[in-house]
């Protein structure tokens, strides 16, 4: 018989920080979601800014085995005797990876406000990043997402995944669901990881510090080798779970479980147009055996298209695609560079017989109609009245044009220059303009900043550029000093900074949060 679902903590418990000295109350206002060793829910804390009493959300998670655990009355949580060992290794299991969690800070991963133990149990407090998971963001989209869009995603989940495997963690939980799509400033929102409950932290030698080797899995976004149990530091397996994830912001569906998947079945159900670079990143990512898939975060991050990057040609980005078959290779292949390298090569040799064509001296040229057409549309004969005959893409016309431009432009000069002359001769004294504050800017000494602006403080989203060695904000807890040349691109509320990025001159970025 299977055990029932233990409760969670109902609408309006109080659930209270007794280890900080505040004292902190977080209201639980519902469950958001649960898994094997944990509750999630949303609550709210009241919270001074200054002398203003202000509601905040936030996302907290609560240890709680669902096969071991039982809810009291009170709140607390209590287990079984029998149970007692096994439940105690789990929570400090928790309790590490928590605090590693809480240490870290990067754009791309969620920060954690707080950890304490509470009911018999722990908990730790995130930012509330809303409810905009990458499924709904794909969902609300068309159902997929283009390419250019799909790749943006993916780079950014990977840079987050990058940060984790510097320090030795794997997720092992990557997938649409654990993507929070956050609308933290103006424009497109940006993917944070989230639900740390299967990370797993390990040594310096591959061996995974916590007692439990992860064996959580999802199909369609676990790796084959999870569902056997991963006890080593092996980021294979989160580059599986982001292939997938692109696979499925590309399609609109979740991939076939790992022991299904096949190449064959990959290029049959990716949509028709896409560049070879992205084809070929799912493939070397999905790759069923860990020792064929991509290797590093830096090698998924290679393999991907750089739209950003590319030159525009004709107003659109060259990027290579593939074939409306279905198949790998670019569009046209060697056949097309043959082809155009032969009408090249016919260009030139029938500019140079025209060239030779050409009689020297002031003698006007006379081409055949016939023989223009075949020439390339963006290539045009013309004559100099130099004695040294050129070929270009402007012509005597073109030339003349310059020059009545030039001539035009000098006398404009001159004109200009005569206006700028009787104008000061007019007038002794010229007038003085009304130099006017620059809007959303203040000079605050120590720092500059640049954006909204309420009652004499930075209020709103804009860049905090510091001018000299300063406090980042009075109420930061880690008490971090900027240095000149540094800068903080977030938001700030009432003068004080509530999350955001600090850019260090001397190199490096670091994520804050605050709060409000």
């Amino acid at each position: 018989m299977e055990k029932p679902a233990i409760n969670s903590l109902g609408h309006g418990y109080q659930l209270v920080n007794g280890q900080s000295k505040e004292q902190r109350t977080y209201h639980i206002e519902c469950e958001l979601g649960r898994g094997g060793f944990g509750i999630t829910y949303l609550a709210t804390s009241d919270e001074y800014v200054g002398n203003i009493l202000q509601t905040t959300k936030y996302t907290i998670k609560e240890f709680c085995m669902s096969d071991v655990c039982m809810r009291q009355p009170d709140g607390s949580i209590t287990v079984a005797e029998r149970d007692e060992e096994e439940f105690q290794s789990c929570m400090g299991d928790f309790l590490h990876e928590a605090e590693r969690l809480h240490k870290m800070s990067h754009e791309g991963i969620v920060p954690v406000k707080e950890v304490f133990e509470a009911n018999g149990t722990a908990y730790y407090v995130m930012q509330f990043l809303g409810d905009q998971s990458l499924v709904k963001y794909v969902k609300e989209n068309g159902g997929k997402l283009d390419e250019e869009e799909a790749c943006r995603i993916a780079s950014m989940v990977a840079k987050a995944l990058d940060y984790l495997h510097q320090q030795t963690v794997t997720h092992l939980d990557v997938k649409p669901e654990n993507i929070m799509m956050y609308q933290r400033r103006t424009g497109k929102p940006i993917p944070i990881l989230i639900d740390f409950g299967l990370a797993c932290h390990y040594k310096k030698k591959g061996g995974s510090t916590s007692k439990h080797s992860a064996t959580g899995t999802t199909d369609g976004y676990s790796p084959l080798e999870q569902y056997a149990g991963i006890n080593r530091f092996t980021p294979e397996a989160d580059i599986y779970a982001l292939g997938c994830t692109l696979y499925f912001m590309l399609t609109g569906k979740a991939p076939l479980i790992a022991n299904d998947m096949s190449a064959q079945y990959l290029f049959k159900t990716l949509p028709d147009g896409l560049s070879d670079d992205t084809v070929e990143t799912l493939r070397k990512s999905m790759e069923k055996m860990a020792e064929r898939r991509t290797k590093t975060i830096a090698d998924f991050l290679r393999n991907l298209p750089k739209f950003d990057d590319e030159p525009i040609v004709g107003g659109k980005k060259t990027v290579k695609r593939r074939n409306s078959s279905g198949g790998r290779g670019r569009t046209g292949g060697g056949d097309n560079k043959m082809k155009y390298a032969l009408i090249g090569m016919g260009a030139v040799i029938l500019i140079l017989v025209l060239l030779l064509m050409i009689p020297s001296g002031n003698e006007k040229v006379s081409t055949n109609q016939e023989d223009i057409e075949q020439v390339d549309a963006d290539s045009t004969v013309t004559t100099n009245n130099s004695s040294e005959n050129t070929a270009t893409g402007g012509g005597n016309t073109q030339q003349q044009e310059n020059n009545n431009t030039q001539n035009s432009n000098s006398q404009n000069s001159n004109s200009q220059n005569s206006n700028s002359q009787n104008s000061n001769n007019s007038s002794s004294q010229p007038e003085k303009q009304e130099v006017k504050p620059e809007p959303n800017y203040l000079n605050l000494g120590y720092a500059e900043w640049r954006g909204p602006v309420k009652n004499g403080k930075p209020n709103g989203d804009g860049i905090m550029r510091f001018k000299s060695s300063h406090r980042i904000d009075s109420r930061d807890p880690g008490e971090n000093y900027a240095e000149a040349g540094d800068y903080i691109d977030g938001t700030y509320s009432n003068g004080h900074l509530v999350d955001g990025t600090w850019h260090k001159a001397a190199g490096g970025s670091e994520y804050m949060m605050i709060g409000q």
